[in-house]
């Protein structure tokens, strides 16, 4: 484990990321569906919070935009997914490739 919290300071995903594939891998086995489902659950879990957190301050109005917004947001979709990888591999070649 201390091992694990080493490497997370040194890499580019958030540590809660890194620690919950470890649980998950080790308890579940390293198959697809098992890697991608924290992210599903928490992406999930995501848009009831974020109307939470609208509603509080402002309106019940208010709150439902919020999390309409992010369940429509195309990065928080694909983060949900466990698709982090398109972010971070796509580092804006195509830009250079138009010059």
């Amino acid at each position: 484990m201390q091992e694990l919290i080493d490497r997370t300071a040194r890499d580019n995903y958030p540590p809660l990321h890194n620690i919950f594939l470890f649980a998950v891998t080790h308890t579940f086995g390293d198959s697809e569906f098992w890697l991608r489902l924290p992210s599903v659950v928490f992406g999930t879990l995501t848009i009831p919070a974020v109307y939470w957190v609208g509603c509080k301050p402002h309106s019940r109005r208010a709150g439902l935009f919020a999390a309409a917004i992010l369940s429509l947001a195309a990065f928080h979709v694909d983060y949900s997914q466990g698709r982090q990888w398109r972010y971070w591999e796509d580092r804006g070649y195509e830009w250079y490739a138009g010059i």
